[in-house]
């Protein structure tokens, strides 16, 4: 995992990238790819999307610690 930023605008950031990347993977869905496709399309997205949400969290969970 990178380094967290804490800014608001770094926050701001994730949940907007997040929020695209679950559009983009819901309209892809729509494409009906064939599996090879599906799977070199939709892993990295997915990877992604885990990883922003991963660092949310934690910069939720280091929030309330205060």
């Amino acid at each position: 995992m990178s380094k967290i930023d804490f800014t608001p605008e770094a926050v701001s950031s994730l949940l907007n990238d997040s929020e695209q990347l679950s559009l983009a993977l819901l309209m892809l869905f729509e494409q009906k790819l064939d599996c090879v496709t599906s799977k070199a399309v939709f892993v990295p997205l997915l990877e992604k999307l885990n990883n922003d949400l991963q660092e949310i969290q934690l910069l939720n969970r280091l929030q309330n610690q205060d």
